[in-house]
């Protein structure tokens, strides 16, 4: 970084760690070298990181400082032991502009501010490690190394355009902290059971000519969005059949590296949805299940009774032709016959389902349609009973 006057020289890791600054300022030259938290200038550690604050050198001895955060890591106020009253003083004190832009109350010596980042003075910017980041103009200085799980957002945004509920710990990608991590991870989980099932769909498509192993991602994807892709439930928020194809292609031939790729594209697009759409629906259904706890239907009438093990996460009124989707038994090869006339509609924790895949298809219904999970009735909980108008 250069500009009249002043020059500044950055070195960092591979990862990102900043291990050297060279600040050269009207020809008087100024090194700083840091080592997890240290600050070391060529001859003494001037600074010390605690995790309550910094130990600061003054003299042959340090002076502690203890900084207060906010839930986002901005440090809002700096105060120490004043040597010569024994009283806490304040020493700092420091406001943000929602994008991080300091509004100083009280000046002071610590530039580790906004999300506890170190504030470039001579540039004015914020060093995460992967970037730096401009609270003037919300921007990153450069594009995001991981631009390809944000495809919906410009690769210079900052945390989504939403600093009052993200951080960016590194520069490579947003923290969705709170609830966000537990829809993280419970979609991650869910589509990873999700590719189970779709491979078990796949080895039902009747076919002599290749096994599953033996396909190509390329023929599978084909394969698949040609049999399965209608039945995507929308509210799993997959668009995508190449990448589904592609979690399945690699848990079927055991390729880890494809199969975690297929998964993090997924689970990355589902949590940027959740967290930029404002849906108040999306952000409950992420919620309930990170808690463990799902919503099921069950269809019956005729022979089949209301204390079933099949059952579906789908609204059976919502699905189209849900008869055929489901597979339901129609008095053919199966000798019994599922009226649908019926709906009962239940919560349940998702560690009660037993087995889960697309439905399979019965008595000349395709079945493929909704997902199908094996649950013991006793362990589900009714809230509504309902006659289908039509039957199903």
């Amino acid at each position: 970084v250069t500009r009249a006057g002043v020059s500044v020289a950055y070195v960092h890791t591979m990862d990102g760690n900043k291990v050297k600054t060279t600040t050269t300022i009207d020809g008087v030259k100024d090194t700083t070298i840091y080592v997890d938290g240290i600050h070391y200038n060529g001859k003494r550690i001037d600074f010390i990181q605690t995790e309550e604050g910094v130990a600061r050198r003054n003299g042959n001895s340090y002076s502690y400082e203890f900084h207060l955060a906010d839930h986002l890591g901005n440090v809002r106020i700096a105060f120490h032991k004043n040597p010569s009253t024994n009283l806490l003083e304040v020493i700092q004190k420091t406001n943000y502009f929602p994008f991080g832009k300091a509004s100083v109350g009280t000046a002071g010596a610590n530039k580790y501010l906004y999300n506890g980042k170190e504030i470039q003075a001579e540039s004015e910017t914020y060093d995460y490690g992967a970037r730096f980041y401009d609270p003037v103009i919300a921007r990153w200085q450069v594009i995001d190394p991981k631009a390809e799980l944000g495809r919906r957002w410009s690769p210079y945004a900052y945390v989504f355009n939403n600093p009052v509920r993200f951080i960016d710990p590194d520069g490579m990608w947003p923290d969705p902290p709170g609830f966000l991590t537990d829809a993280w991870s419970s979609a991650k989980n869910s589509f990873a059971n999700y590719y189970k099932s779709a491979v078990q769909a796949v080895k039902n498509i009747p076919t002599t000519v290749k096994t599953l192993s033996d396909m190509s991602a390329g023929e599978l994807a084909k394969t698949y969005a040609k049999t399965y892709v209608k039945a995507l439930p929308v509210n799993m928020l997959i668009n995508n059949a190449k990448d589904v194809a592609q979690g399945v292609h690699g848990l079927a031939t055991g390729n880890g590296q494809e199969f975690g790729d297929a998964v993090g594209r997924q689970v990355a697009n589902t949590v940027t949805a959740i967290a930029t759409d404002g849906a108040a629906s999306v952000v409950g259904k992420a919620v309930s299940a990170a808690k463990g706890e799902i919503t099921v239907f069950r269809v019956f009438g005729g022979d089949a009774k209301a204390n079933g093990f099949s059952w579906t996460p789908e609204n059976p009124s919502s699905v189209p032709n849900f008869r055929d989707a489901a597979g339901l038994p129609s008095g053919g090869a199966s000798g019994a016959t599922n009226t649908g006339e019926f709906i009962i509609k239940g919560t349940t924790n998702k560690s009660n389902i037993m087995d889960s895949y697309l439905a399979n298809p019965l008595d000349g219904n395709k079945g493929g349609g909704v997902m199908e999970y094996i649950i013991n009735p006793q362990n589900v909980k009714p809230i509504k009973i309902s006659t289908a108008k039509p039957a199903l």
